[in-house]
């Protein structure tokens, strides 16, 4: 998949891919002022987080488990609309009472253009809908679900939402989603193979330097997406790989690679971004990677990082 060195980023051992987030308040009692002291700021809550939901006598507790983009359509024969992409995110809902909800009545999507995204008609072949977006269950049970959503253009997840009782009067959740941006659409370059680069000699001038942690890595994984591996090259991928051409050939087999950031340490000078990676490959099978980037001075110096399924 693709080319992955000496820093345990992706399968070293084929030249693989290479490397590929608080509390809650409540308000205070009015005193005998009759003043209320200022609401405190809700909890920020990242992909993988776990929320307890309620709606009238209902308790469960939802996990946004992941978020693929893109994700794959089920059937050739259903497909978002033209210049749209589906954009899945898979739930665990775990009973605390009886549970009877429906997750395309509860589930939505506030994209990067911040446009509020309602579930799709279509399934994706990364899971069914639970059962057609009905969740039955007794308590202490669980279950697993996809929710797709179409998507126009180059908007990304920003953010995921669940509001129980399809809205009304309830304790609902939302996830923070931070994402890379999706390749555009259209063949790679004549005479360019895919998975192939030009020579760093032959590539385009290079963007202006990243020197944010975060941005840094960003840059690396749309850099690969948009098969700008000498872009890729100078951000990092210098540092996995003995050669340029060693480096671009090991994107052969890999389509796309998203990128999600969970977690900041260090400063904008230099620090560790800790990102989980999904993998779109060529033969249509996806993998989930997490790890460590340390980036020093506007470029990925080490890599660690291992597959999680």
């Amino acid at each position: 998949m693709g080319a992955f060195s000496k820093a345990v980023a992706l399968a070293v051992l084929t030249g693989s891919l290479a490397g590929l987030s608080a509390g809650c308040g409540s308000p205070r009692q009015a005193t005998e002022q009759n003043t209320v002291a200022p609401t405190a700021s809700p909890p920020e809550h990242r992909v993988g987080d776990t929320v307890t939901v309620s709606e009238g006598g209902r308790r469960y507790n939802v996990t946004l488990v992941s978020v693929v983009d893109p994700a794959r359509t089920a059937s050739e024969y259903a497909s978002p609309a033209a210049g749209h992409r589906l954009v899945a995110a898979q739930f665990r809902v775990t009973a605390q009472t009886a549970v009877d909800e429906n997750s395309n009545a509860s589930a939505t999507m506030v994209g990067s253009d911040e446009q509020v995204y309602t579930p799709a008609l279509e399934e994706v072949a990364e899971g069914t809908n639970f059962a057609h977006g009905s969740v039955r269950l007794q308590p202490g049970t669980s279950l697993v679900g996809w929710v797709p959503f179409s998507v126009p253009g180059q908007a990304r997840a920003a953010r995921v939402r669940w509001n129980p009782g399809a809205g009304r009067s309830a304790r609902g959740a939302e996830w923070t989603v931070n994402t890379t941006t999706p390749p555009s659409p259209g063949p790679s370059p004549a005479g360019t193979p895919t998975g192939q680069g030009p020579s760093p000699a032959a590539s385009p001038t290079a963007a202006a330097p990243v020197t944010d942690p975060e941005a840094t890595v960003i840059g690396y994984f749309d850099a690969i997406n948009n098969r700008d591996f000498r872009r890729a090259w100078e951000l990092g991928g210098k540092n996995t790989a003995s050669s340029y051409s060693s480096f671009a050939d090991g994107f052969a087999t890999t389509e796309w690679a998203g990128a999600e950031i969970l977690d900041l340490s260090g400063d904008p000078g230099g620090g560790v971004v800790t990102a989980r990676l999904t993998t779109l490959e060529t033969d249509g099978t996806s993998k989930v990677f997490q790890g460590e980037y340390t980036v020093r001075n506007g470029v990925i110096s080490d890599f660690r990082v291992h597959r999680v399924s």
